[in-house]
């Protein structure tokens, strides 16, 4: 649902398709790789997610 509305936004706006993911940061076998930016939403919601958020962090944010 998510990549339709980002899909639907970006023609609406003319702009070039966003490569797009989404993921649970609780899933510490998913298998993404690094990448220079990470965007995220309302992450801190639950309280549990300060503890998964950073791991996530970790093993997706590129080393710069």
């Amino acid at each position: 649902m998510i990549a339709d509305l980002l899909t639907r936004n970006t023609r609406l706006n003319k702009d070039r398709a966003i490569p797009f993911v989404a993921a649970s940061w609780s899933e510490a076998t998913i298998s993404l790789g690094e990448f220079d930016l990470i965007v995220g939403s309302d992450l801190l919601y639950e309280p549990s997610h300060t503890g998964t958020l950073p791991e996530f962090l970790n093993r997706h944010c590129a080393p710069h």
